[in-house]
């Protein structure tokens, strides 16, 4: 395999696990709030999402770790934001698709 093949099938598996991301309805819903909120939503932002706080602490936890959400402040005052250089990367791979 040639070593640009060997990026083709990585960027591949990138774009599924980022397309992953939005088979939750509530990961969506809490992206939405955290757009809507000029991306930088608080807590009390994000428990207006119409899901129980447990399972958005839960998908706000998974989506961290996936690396599209990032926080700053403290534990009582924590900003909620989407990394925009992995969602701008993302998206163009998805475009990428359908050239």
């Amino acid at each position: 395999m040639l070593l640009n093949d060997q990026n083709i099938i990585n960027n591949d598996i990138r774009l599924a696990n980022f397309a992953k991301v939005f088979r939750f309805p509530v990961r969506v819903a809490i992206i939405r709030a955290i757009v809507t909120h000029h991306n930088a939503a608080t807590w009390a932002d994000l428990t207006a999402v119409p899901f129980p706080a447990e399972t958005i602490n839960q998908h706000i936890s998974r989506l961290k770790t996936l690396g599209l959400i990032q926080t700053t402040g403290t534990k009582t005052n924590t900003r909620y934001y989407i990394n925009q250089d992995l969602f701008a990367q993302m998206s163009n791979y998805f475009i990428g698709l359908l050239r």
